[in-house]
């Protein structure tokens, strides 16, 4: 029946049976009609399909009667008719009779259209549902019993329409999560107690909204048509598959909608394993139901409307090792992650000391190298691992005896496609490793720290592999428990030396240490990896991803027991950055702010790239001063060449001041040729207003709205971005402020956006004039910045600048953030408007970082101020600033970076 041409109906139905002068939208529905109801009332009237079961509807009202007498759940309330009744039977013609029932809206938006989803809705949203869960535990009724396609307990019934998946890999996928769920995770449904539950809580029944302190809830819950008796587990898989669609990370989504679950009421450690798998498998039973419906209703979007964010989960979850999200949902229930976790560790605390050196040789005091990413033996390119660096550093410290390399130590020297989520440099990458390294020259023998036998051995040929590896087995005396220990980097006869099943003794040799082109081209070592799971080789990753590791180390414990060594020895040690940042806050004012809610603890930048410490890569298009990118290697051998030399003021005569004014001016238009260095930005802007007020003989000076220009006091005077804002000081009476050029959101726009701007300008600047005070300069960002990185109109800084000069004024351009190429075929922001002007201030963005700023001028203003005071800035304009500067020059020109941006910016 068509929802819109019958609207009449149903505005017919709810006059005569509610009493309502109503307006109604159509909402999205499989099978029953659903109108948004307004005017007066805020409902949602439901008219159900022709063949839907009275039973089922009077089920969910008894349930809905039921919950509006427990307090704190966010489900509708029922509307009755004017006769009382909750459900209305009508006539629809023909004799056909329909059920239609209304119930209150509630507020929020549906979580299938929320823009973000965070963790603390899916917490949230997991304690609702167990809340619901207690208030449904009671509930019973007939039509619970029933047989139904979404039974979780039912989902074989897929297997013979899983032809429909025409991509094999998908299709085997499913197949063999049905063969599990056969053998295993059914029965686990068979056996667990059953209750009312709601068997449907999906993204499109689950309202969110964002409270007061900004944090996103659940607003409300509703749609209980497909109810029935069934195990709580089956309710929070099926509200975990559907929930965690189009997120970045639908296992850490799941582990926090099950930690939120938990608060409140409990799962066993049978259902916590189970649950992973039980979240595919309805999954499974979505797409191929999706498939099936595609065939019989190709033009209903609604039946396909999960389709690809659930192949996403799976596709993922194809390459999601099955034992790690089995930890991580049991971490998040409350259990251990591993079973057997603190047995094994516990054994081998006890013999801490007594194990065979497995390279035969003694570690206490063995020195460490540091590969962490704020590490010194750390490539300087995080994206290429400079082996000859390394082969030198482990030399170096190798002339005592073995080196150690750190279990859970966050390296950046992971650089072949398979670290990486992704295939661009800012993907995801693993970085954090998960055994011991120890460094020793190739064909060192490899023992065996206690006894074991073979239970793999295989040679891995790729670069950033194992090389040769072998796994040996550990049985715990007088138990049933076990672990295991990997020996990787290996030579290619080690591999194959050994048998499946072969006892190896305690302190036998049965390896060798492989030569780099055997070893997966690393330099020769061991990679010993402590595991509590039988696994295959394949699956023992010795690095993982920063966010899955704290779950890893449970089922790759630290090795250091066996290696006869304390595990902080053997650990990298993780900083705490929460006591950090209050040792920050401890020491600083609490107006020096850091970005984002949790603070990023970065150590490192490469070009474009900013690292955290945990080695999590992150694009930066926030900071301004790496005018050529993060530690470029042309600047930095630069400042370092020239500090090894002399780092001095300008008091003596050095070329290098007199190279880097000759290179910048020779950028600059024709006349502006003076330089005076100092050390920033804004010592720059607070020198520039000297020097206007010096040759113009005025005070005032014009600011633009929102203009930002510098932390000494002259600098805050004139930035209306900070005195006009909160703590601000408020305006001068010397200083007057314009409106900001926006052609997008300010008071002119169109083509004679400028000429609006510019009479402004001039209106304010004879009003000053006439009132007899005296101009010194305008200064501005050409594009301004903090307003918005705002285009000016065409023509605006021309007019201007005129004005100004006309006034007895000078222009002054504060190009720290455009200048020096960031317009791509504009050096310079007011090259872009076609002015010139009279003072150009430029800051740390000319030396990449490094302290240094400049104001350049023409000789007879910078004449005017030489008025007899010394200027002098102690390391304004040093050698080495001045090096970097040049080094910056060499830089853009070398790699073309003016137009890199012109073409990234098209």
């Amino acid at each position: 029946m068509n929802r819109e041409t019958n609207l009449d109906t149903w505005l017919q139905l709810v006059q005569r049976h509610w009493g309502l002068d109503v307006t109604l939208s159509p909402l999205p529905g499989e099978y029953d009609l659903n109108f948004l109801v307004s005017g007066g009332i805020d409902a949602v009237l439901k008219v159900m399909h022709p063949d839907c079961a009275r039973g089922n509807v009077d089920m969910q009202v008894a349930l809905l009667e039921t919950l509006a007498r427990c307090d704190g759940l966010v489900v509708p309330k029922l509307i009755p008719a004017l006769d009382g009744a909750a459900v209305t039977m009508f006539d629809v013609g023909n004799g056909q009779l329909r059920m239609a029932w209304m119930i209150t809206r509630l507020p929020g938006v549906l979580l299938g259209r929320a823009p973000i989803r965070t963790f603390g809705l899916f917490t949230d949203i997991g304690g609702t549902l167990a809340r619901l869960h207690q208030a449904m535990a009671g509930f019973e009724h007939p039509c619970l019993e029933r047989s139904f396609k979404w039974d979780m307990r039912e989902s074989e019934w897929i297997r013979p329409h899983l032809v429909l998946i025409r991509d094999s890999r998908r299709r085997d996928f499913l197949r063999s999560l049905l063969d599990a769920f056969s053998t295993d995770h059914g029965p686990l449904l068979g056996r667990l107690s059953t209750q009312a539950i709601h068997n449907d809580v999906n993204d499109y029944n689950l309202l969110v909204e964002t409270d007061a302190e900004g944090e996103q809830r659940v607003s409300g819950l509703f749609d209980f048509g497909d109810m029935i008796a069934c195990p709580t587990i089956a309710d929070l898989a099926i509200a975990g598959a559907y929930c965690i669609m189009d997120t970045l990370d639908p296992l850490a989504s799941l582990a926090a909608l099950v930690a939120g679950y938990v608060e409140v009421q409990p799962i066993s450690e049978e259902e916590a394993e189970a649950l992973w798998a039980l979240v595919l498998t309805r999954l499974a039973v979505s797409v191929v139901n999706c498939a099936m419906m595609k065939q019989e209703r190709p033009d209903d979007p609604y039946v396909t409307v999960s389709e690809q964010p659930a192949w996403a989960i799976l596709d993922r979850a194809m390459e999601t090792d099955d034992a790690f999200a089995k930890a991580t949902l049991r971490q998040a229930s409350g259990h251990r992650p591993v079973q057997n976790h603190a047995q094994i560790l516990a054994f081998l605390d006890g013999r801490r000391g007594s194990f065979a050196n497995i390279l035969g040789v003694d570690l206490t005091n063995a020195p460490v190298l540091d590969l962490s990413p704020a590490g010194m033996d750390s490539p300087d390119n995080p994206f290429v691992l400079d082996l000859t660096k390394l082969d030198h550093r482990i030399a170096k410290l190798s002339q005592t005896g073995p080196v150690l390399g750190r279990y859970l130590e966050p390296r950046l020297i992971y650089n072949e496609p398979a670290f990486f989520r992704d295939d661009y440099r800012a993907s995801e990458r693993r970085t954090v490793h998960l055994g011991a390294d120890i460094f020793r020259p190739a064909g060192t023998a490899v023992h065996a720290p206690l006894e074991g036998h073979v239970i793999f051995s295989d040679y891995c040929e790729d670069d950033g592999d194992y090389g040769g590896a072998i796994i040996l087995e550990h049985h715990i005396p007088d138990s049933d428990a076990c672990f295991f220990t990997l020996y990787g980097h290996l030579s290619k006869a080690s591999a194959t030396a050994v048998s499946i099943g072969e006892i190896v003794k305690a302190g036998q040799a049965f390896a060798t240490l492989g030569e780099r082109t055997e070893n997966g081209n690393w330099p020769p070592h061991i990679h010993f990896q402590l595991g509590l799971q039988p696994r295959a080789g394949s699956a023992w990753l010795g690095v993982v991803y920063p966010d899955e590791a704290t779950i890893w180390q449970h089922i790759f414990p630290n090795p250091a027991a066996l290696l006869n060594l304390e595990d902080n020895y053997v650990a990298y040690p993780v900083s705490d950055n929460e006591a950090l940042a209050q040792r920050r806050y401890n020491r600083t004012v609490a107006n020096l702010k850091m970005s984002y809610a949790t603070p990023l603890p970065i150590v490192r930048g490469w070009r474009q790239f900013l690292f955290d410490d945990q080695g999590r890569t992150y694009l930066d298009a926030y900071n301004n001063v790496p005018h050529v990118g993060h530690a470029h290697p042309v600047v930095v051998e630069a400042v370092h060449e020239q500090m090894r030399l002399l780092s001095t003021n300008t008091r003596y005569l050095h070329r290098t001041l007199v190279d880097y004014a000759d290179a910048l001016t020779a950028r600059l238009p024709l006349g502006l040729d003076v330089c005076f260095f100092v050390n920033s930005g804004s010592e720059a802007n607070d020198l520039a207003i000297r020097i206007a007020r010096a040759h113009s003989g005025g005070n005032d000076v014009f600011v633009s709205g929102y203009g930002y220009h510098g932390i000494t006091t002259l600098d805050i005077d004139i930035s209306h971005y900070k005195f006009a804002r909160k703590g601000g000081g408020g305006k001068q009476d010397w200083v007057h402020v314009v409106d900001i050029p926006d052609m997008y959101r300010g008071k002119h726009r169109g083509p004679h956006a400028a000429d609006g701007y510019a009479s402004d300008f001039e209106e304010a600047l004879n009003a000053q004039l006439a009132g007899g005070r005296t101009i010194s300069a305008f200064i501005s960002e050409p594009f301004p910045s903090v307003g918005g990185q705002i285009v000016p109109p065409d023509g605006y800084l021309g007019r201007v600048y005129a004005a100004i000069r006309a006034a007895g004024g000078l222009a002054i351009a504060d190009e720290v953030q455009t200048g020096l190429g960031r317009l791509g075929r504009y050096q310079w922001g007011f090259e872009q408007q076609q002015a010139v002007p009279d003072i150009v201030v430029l800051g740390k963005p000319i030396g990449n970082g490094y302290p240094i700023g400049a104001v350049v001028t023409t000789r007879a203003i910078a004449d005017s101020f030489a008025n007899g005071m010394e200027f002098f800035s102690t390391f304004g304009g040093s050698t080495t600033s001045c090096a970097a500067g040049l080094a910056v020059l060499r830089v853009l020109d070398d790699e073309q970076l003016a137009l890199n941006a012109e073409h990234t910016g098209a």
